[in-house]
């Protein structure tokens, strides 16, 4: 039997070796400077080509076996575009792990997810598995004559269907049969696992190829979408005002938008053009005019709340707004992907999903705010200053990072804007 093409994971993530991409470093002076630079870039190479190692040990998903299955349950409740994303990545990256198949069980209700297509099936809405097969063993009672075949996910997840299913933090040495899971066990295993070499280089390579998976329908028109800012071969800034937006009047204020546009005049003060991933019309007319008339300001076309427009699903409307809305935020990663440099919050689930989508060194994203982290903070993972980052951006550091009673500070604007808002 022929198995059902599923690409390997592939591990050819550019590790951002031009020259060019640390123009930013602030290291074009003396010789010292830029050795500290050389070594400061072949330490993050090293990372990424030991964890790409790393991964391909587990050999190709696709060949997981179908009676170790890992099932997870998860509704997406208060999770936007990016978070659900990098949930799903992260449970790829477990499955892989622990040699298992995935299989994601779909939601009783379209709301649980602001960008449902009216399914329950959330990001399955636009893409396709990241992985649709897995390998089951077909006995014949002749050893000799056992054979190996390609079944659906979806049709090996079925025989599981009335089973109740393991414990997978009891059970990880022998798992075989079925296991249940959730987001808090993804979050306790990339807390855990220390034999990842490094765990941003281990979310890139999974995220940008989980990446690929985007439906072709989707993908081309994500691509006319990209075509349209006629950015392509040019160089520009991005900023990530999108999952700020919830902070409604104190975006408006210059004062909040002052340090993005510090860190671009500082940091890359050749560059002109900014684009914006952002919400709001308000915001943007705000920012223009903090900005002022040297700084060019890009944005997508301002399109309202995907929430608004949910009561339309019933009829699962193909072409509905809130497939457009997928479409705009799936555009803005891939243009703030090929930035020069990125300025956002890694508190934001966006600034985290760009960060993994990059191929450029990390320290050519600079976080206002917190450290990169797999997940969301919770529980299970606190939140650390973006500067004890060990690939934060050392000029930024060194000259434009916030002290620690700045950060504070940010911090009971934010829930002061919240409050005011709720």
């Amino acid at each position: 039997p022929v198995l059902t093409h599923v690409p390997p994971i592939n591990n050819q993530v550019s590790t951002g070796s031009d020259s060019s991409s640390f123009d930013a470093f602030g290291v074009s002076g003396p010789a010292s400077s830029l050795s500290n630079a050389t070594m400061y870039k072949r330490s993050w190479d090293k990372l990424l080509e030991d964890t790409k190692q790393y991964i391909a040990h587990f050999g190709n998903p696709a060949t997981n076996p179908c009676n170790s299955m890992l099932i997870i349950e998860d509704n997406h409740v208060e999770a936007g575009y990016a978070s659900v994303f990098l949930r799903l990545v992260g449970y790829y990256g477990a499955a892989i792990h622990h040699k298992m198949s995935l299989y994601l069980v779909p939601g009783g209700a379209h709301a649980h997810w602001m960008y449902d297509c009216g399914t329950g099936e959330s990001w399955r809405c636009y893409s396709e598995r990241l992985v649709e097969t897995c390998i089951e063993q077909v006995d014949h009672g002749d050893e000799s004559a056992s054979q190996k075949s390609a079944l659906s996910v979806d049709t090996a997840a079925l025989r599981f269907k009335d089973q109740v299913c393991k414990n997978l933090y009891l059970h990880r040495k022998n798992p075989v049969g079925c296991f249940k899971t959730g987001l808090d066990y993804i979050y306790t295993f990339y807390a855990t696992r220390r034999s990842i070499p490094n765990k941003l280089a281990f979310m890139r390579v999974l995220a940008q190829n989980s990446w690929k998976s985007l439906k072709h329908t989707i993908r081309v028109n994500v691509e006319e979408l990209v075509q349209e800012m006629d950015l392509k071969g040019k160089k520009y800034v991005g900023f990530d005002l999108r999952s700020d937006s919830g902070l409604g009047h104190m975006m408006l204020s210059p004062l909040y938008l002052e340090p993005y546009l510090e860190v671009l005049l500082r940091m890359q003060p050749d560059i002109d053009t900014v684009f914006v991933a952002c919400q709001s019309q308000e915001v943007m007319e705000a920012l223009k005019r903090a900005a002022g008339p040297g700084i060019q300001v890009q944005f997508l076309s301002f399109q309202t709340s995907a929430l608004k427009e949910l009561s339309a699903l019933k009829n699962r409307d193909p072409y509905s707004r809130v497939r457009d809305d997928f479409i705009q935020a799936s555009a803005e990663v891939e243009i703030l992907r090929d930035a020069e440099m990125v300025i956002g919050r890694f508190s934001s689930s966006f600034s985290r999903l760009i960060q993994v989508m990059r191929s450029q060194h990390p320290s050519t994203m600079v976080s206002l705010d917190y450290a990169w982290q797999e997940l969301e903070a919770g529980d299970f993972q606190n939140q650390v200053p973006y500067c004890e980052d060990m690939f934060a951006h050392p000029l930024y550091c060194a000259r434009l990072a916030p002290t620690a009673e700045e950060y504070e500070y940010r911090g009971n604007v934010a829930i002061e804007a919240m409050m005011w808002i709720n």
